[in-house]
């Protein structure tokens, strides 16, 4: 009895915290950037795109919930570090900006992925 309990509870407890991999998790160049993406299937589906572009600025794009709307965008470029989140009237409009950037990563990622398992199978 002690083992099928235990069996319930890490089943769940699995079952909770995703540990299958997402669609979305990448580790690849796109266009000449380094893009990293990390997606977590836990209750909150938190996904975290990082990316360095071509003039060395890396921005981390977080959103969380199924709808993947952007929580927040940090940009890091030398000293320079400035951040927004959702509810900011100052990066309101920079973050209608990162919320397309962050869609178009998310689709190239698949694109990828896609042409990928394309070329795996017919090999």
């Amino acid at each position: 009895m002690k083992n099928l309990t235990k069996t319930l509870i890490l089943g769940t407890v699995i079952g909770l915290t995703g540990c299958s991999p997402s669609i979305y998790d990448f580790n690849g160049i796109i266009d000449g950037e380094k893009v990293y993406c990390l997606s977590y299937s836990s209750l909150s589906r938190k996904i975290e795109v990082d990316v360095t572009k071509k003039d060395g600025r890396k921005i981390d794009y977080i959103s969380l919930g199924k709808e993947r709307k952007l929580k927040s965008v940090t940009v890091n470029q030398g000293e320079n570090y400035s951040k927004v989140y959702t509810n900011d009237e100052v990066g309101a409009e920079a973050l209608q900006i990162a919320q397309k950037q962050f869609d178009s990563y998310l689709a190239k990622i698949l694109e990828i992925k896609k042409k990928q398992a394309l070329e795996d199978i017919k090999q």
